[in-house]
């Protein structure tokens, strides 16, 4: 049964009170609980509605899908990043092959080809910051039922450090890119093992999926397509190094 408009509401304001007191919650009242997509997409507008932040990116789950999140502006860090465990208390990172749009496309009743969606982007080369406002949520489902919870949870997307852009990028086979990702200065985190979709047909997806929802895309905004590298946990203390082959490096540290 479809949540109910008041129901929809009161669930995007728990999610968007934990946003704000940057803290969790145990669990979604019964009641609560998103029934289909339909609820869950309804739980995360509702819940960007209040928080009132500009949206500065959207994230996606690996492909294309039900997993499409927002970067929040306060969440997006310039590179070289300092970060604080009051604002992430459960983070994990992650490193995306992305996207930032150079201009609009703004939603219209055609679909957007090809062409003209990697006119409109230069890849970029991001950390992500993954994290759930329930407490100890999980970041990838395996049941329908915890794939809905994640969606309304923001697509379990927390935060976001830009770094390195390649102005021509449509010759390089994205999927090929090695990412070379340490935590203190340890063992090379593996690259993602699970099957991977081409980031640049992620990317003419999700224009088309904003589009349809009357979104759209901006100039400036960014686009994450899916981790590269294995999603791993970070503690206060740790500094975060990824090197994107030739093309430039992202450092982040995390602090009490």
């Amino acid at each position: 049964m479809k949540l109910a408009q008041a129901d929809v509401a009161a669930a995007g304001k728990l999610f968007a009170d934990a946003w704000n007191g940057r803290t969790t919650f145990p669990a979604l009242p019964a009641g609560l609980v998103p029934a289909s997509l339909e609820d869950a997409v309804a739980i995360q507008d509702a819940t960007a509605a209040v928080i009132g932040q500009p949206i500065v990116g959207w994230k996606i789950g690996g492909g294309p899908g039900p997993l499409v999140g927002r970067v929040y502006g306060e969440y997006c860090h310039a590179n070289p990043a300092r970060l604080s465990t009051w604002q992430y208390p459960e983070p994990r990172v992650e490193c995306e092959i992305g996207f930032r749009l150079t201009r609009d496309l703004p939603a219209r009743a055609a679909e957007y080809s090809k062409d003209e969606v990697f006119a409109a982007a230069v890849l970029c080369f991001t950390i992500e910051l993954t994290g759930s406002r329930i407490t100890g949520g999980k970041h990838t489902p395996d049941t329908e039922g915890e794939k809905l919870l994640i969606v309304a949870d923001n697509a379990a997307g927390g935060g976001l450090v830009p770094g390195p852009e390649v102005a021509d990028w449509r010759g390089l086979d994205l999927l090929a890119l090695q990412v070379d990702l340490r935590i203190n200065g340890g063992e090379r985190i593996p690259m993602n093992a699970m099957p991977r979709t081409d980031p640049a047909v992620t990317l003419v997806w999700v224009a088309n999926e904003l589009s349809r929802r009357g979104f759209g895309l901006l100039a400036g905004q960014f686009v994450t397509p899916g981790s590269a590298t294995q999603p791993v946990p970070i503690r206060a203390g740790d500094r975060v190094v990824a090197r994107y082959e030739n093309y430039g490096e992202i450092s982040m540290k995390l602090e009490a």
